[in-house]
């Protein structure tokens, strides 16, 4: 059954932003309890362990998206394409899990570290059942929205109920990792509903270069934060990581519910590419512009608010880590355009291999920046290379995609909504001067510009506002109908 695009953007967008809304609630609680060296003490072995699990799962979290997307419709040929990445998924995985083992005996001398890696690794060493990308494949983003939420919600009480000291940094990263374990095997047992392993007539080499090119891309796009809070525990402090850190989670936080639109796009457009060529160059640009109308007034907002959402989330001890956040402010907006222009665009077409150059000279320059940066500006430092990063590296790859397909997103459309999000920001700015640090003020003042916004772009008559109030409308005078 052919699902909705618009449901699947918000199932996407929900399941994303549970992703890591749980670390963000869990950090608010644990920021008060375990302070700024405990959250540094996670978030540095969480980024070490991240190492491992990207290698082990290699390029399969989007190339099994896209192939599945292929098949869906094919019981058999889906069959064959599962097992042969669940394979090959199994002997990356166990590879790099005996790399990890390695590294703890050699590198890892303190009892209390080595219990913490341990805690961590729980995601690697469960990768064997990592499968999301068969769900989103198959476009089944309600169930996956449904087990995820779940699964937070249990995992959050044992949280509050395990976690009541300074010494309780394990128990934190072990609940964190369990998340993502219960996940996986949730996966597991409800997979044999949909698709079963065969062993017979598998053609596992086919997959390995378009897996290894999409591997080294992704390692290399997420590489940034990885480095960042590498370098930073190498030439700084654990209290400087546990602020770029506390930043990291709110801003992967609404990167995801941005990005979640973009992401929904993938398994239509792999579908469109080979089969619609006017309907693929339609979706792109429609898609960019409801991700514009999205991630600009939220950029806008973020720059306003960031000294009091971290105050009111972390507490005053945490205060540094607002500049932080300003300066991943226009991550918003870079990241999902990127993500859609570049990177499902790209892995739709079967081009990814042409994005390998863009992220070696960005990674280059990354690790150049917080070489220079961060003994100077620590954890802002290393905000500020992950930015400049993430601009080269999109910017690199536009002029790749603009060679392959024509981009007509309209000007005046742009105009009207730089112009409403200006005009917000400026009426929200004044709004903050009256208003103290608390939850209830971020929450009004939020409100208010999500208001604002939405109003001038009815009196500017958006597309996209105009498009939807007509869907709106629709519903309700279907709702009236069925009612009556």
């Amino acid at each position: 059954m052919k699902k909705s695009l618009a449901q699947n953007s918000f199932y996407n967008m929900i399941y994303q932003t549970l992703s890591f809304i749980f670390p963000l609630i869990t950090s608010i609680y644990v920021s008060r309890i375990i302070f700024e060296d405990g959250i540094g003490k996670v978030a540095y072995a969480q980024n070490i362990t991240s190492y491992f699990t990207t290698f082990a799962s290699l390029g399969i979290p989007i190339y099994g998206i896209r192939e599945i997307s292929k098949v869906r419709n094919k019981k058999e040929e889906k069959n064959k394409i599962f097992s042969e990445l669940i394979i090959i998924n199994s002997i990356s995985t166990l590879f790099s899990i005996v790399l990890y083992f390695i590294f703890l005996i050699l590198f890892i001398n303190k009892k209390d570290d080595f219990f913490l890696y341990l805690a961590t690794g729980l995601v690697l060493f469960f990768n064997f059942f990592n499968i999301d990308w068969f769900y989103q494949g198959e476009e089944e983003y309600g169930y996956i929205t449904i087990r995820s939420f779940i699964i937070k919600i249990v995992l959050l009480l044992f949280l509050f109920l395990f976690v009541h000291a300074k010494r309780d940094y394990i128990l934190y990263a072990l609940i964190t990792s369990l998340g993502v374990v219960f996940n996986y095997t949730f996966n597991a047992f409800h997979s044999k509903k949909m698709v079963k392993i065969v062993f017979f007539k598998l053609k596992i080499k086919k997959h390995i270069k378009p897996i290894i090119f999409l591997a080294i891309t992704i390692f290399l796009g997420t590489i940034y934060s990885k480095l960042d809070i590498t370098m930073l525990g190498l030439m700084s402090t654990e209290s400087n990581i546990g602020y770029y850190s506390n930043a990291n989670k709110i801003i992967l936080m609404l990167l995801t519910g941005c990005q979640a639109v973009s992401a929904s796009f993938l398994p239509r457009l792999s579908y469109l590419f080979h089969k619609n060529k006017s309907a693929f160059d339609n979706l792109i640009n429609t898609g960019l512009e409801i991700i514009l109308f999205i991630v600009v007034p939220a950029t806008t907002g973020l720059l306003i608010l960031a000294k009091k959402i971290v105050i009111v989330l972390y507490g005053e001890a945490f205060l540094p880590a607002s500049v932080c956040l300003q300066i991943f402010a226009p991550l918003l907006i870079i990241r999902p355009v990127g993500d859609l222009l570049c990177y499902q665009l790209l892995i739709s077409m079967n081009m990814e291999k042409k994005r390998i150059p863009a992220y070696v000279i960005a990674t280059i320059a990354n690790f150049l920046m917080n070489f220079f940066l961060i003994p100077y500006m620590k954890e802002d430092g290393a905000a500020l290379a992950s930015l400049i990063s993430e601009l080269l590296v999109n910017g690199i790859q536009l002029r790749i995609v603009t060679k392959l397909i024509k981009i007509s997103i309209r000007k005046k459309y742009v105009f009207k909504v730089f112009f409403s999000s200006v005009l917000m920001g400026l009426i929200v700015s004044l709004a903050t001067i009256f208003s103290g640090d608390s939850a209830i003020s971020i929450l009004f003042t939020t409100l208010l510009g999500i208001l604002i916004y939405i109003l001038i772009n009815i009196i500017l008559k958006n597309e996209i506002i105009q498009i939807g109030l007509s869907r709106v409308n629709s519903f309700l005078q279907e709702y009236k109908v069925n009612k009556e």
